[in-house]
């Protein structure tokens, strides 16, 4: 980051005819580790051209994931499958719901809720997990805006019915390997809708230790995917 951050200064102040500095103190960083700070940040990424003016629509701004969100391409570095299943496990309901979450956020602007050191920068070698205790309890869940609160037995019947399969299938104890990818793909979806793992579990008719196995191996299966 220094030597970006540099290298751009150098560039602004020759190109401007000016000195000094261009940005002032140190780069801030703030650890994302919940999937509701994730989608507030997506937001305000696509948005941040629109409120600043230089567009109406966000989609008409070059330089984001938006429009690689809208539509797929062969090439695009965007992980379209994560992100939109945090929304709906069906894409044409995720990018429903996922158009509705950006128009509903055009007239906002910086949230001070997700930035509880608010009043000094947060060095990179400071960041850690925010808030907690009770700022945790108090803090909205973008969750609430975006879609019904859901417990795991409702957003499984959702599940199932999307998928074409019975619930029964879906909490029913087996190794299958289908049977698996569904229980993954359905953990990973209830978590990203805030339901907490030993919800899942107990639904699943697992363990929260199966949970994060099934988890930690999505993630290496689409690691290995894009190298």
């Amino acid at each position: 980051m220094q030597q970006l951050l540099t290298a751009y200064c150098k560039y602004y102040n020759f190109r401007h005819e000016r000195t000094g500095h261009v940005f002032q103190s140190r780069f801030k960083a703030i650890l994302c580790d919940r999937h509701a700070y994730l989608l507030e940040l997506l937001r305000y990424i696509h948005l941040n051209p629109v409120r600043a003016g230089i567009i109406e629509r966000p989609e008409q701004w070059p330089y984001s994931g938006h429009r690689e969100l809208l539509a797929k391409r062969s090439d695009s570095l965007v992980d379209r499958r994560f992100l939109l299943s945090l929304f709906h496990p069906q894409e044409d309901a995720a990018l429903r719901l996922y158009l509705e979450f950006i128009s509903a956020g055009a007239g906002g602007g910086r949230r001070p809720d997700y930035y509880p050191s608010s009043g000094r920068l947060m060095p990179a070698d400071e960041a850690r997990p925010v808030p907690s205790g009770e700022d945790q309890q108090s803090m909205p869940d973008l969750h609430d805006e975006l879609l019904p609160r859901m417990s795991a037995q409702e957003l499984g019947q959702e599940f199932a019915r999307n998928a074409g399969i019975s619930t029964s299938i879906l909490t029913c104890v087996g190794r299958k390997r289908r049977l698996a990818a569904l229980k993954r793909s359905f953990a990973k979806l209830a978590l990203g809708r805030g339901i907490r793992a030993c919800e899942i579990a107990a639904y699943l008719h697992c363990s929260s230790a199966a949970i994060s196995q099934w988890l930690d191996k999505e993630t290496a299966e689409e690691t290995r995917s894009i190298t």
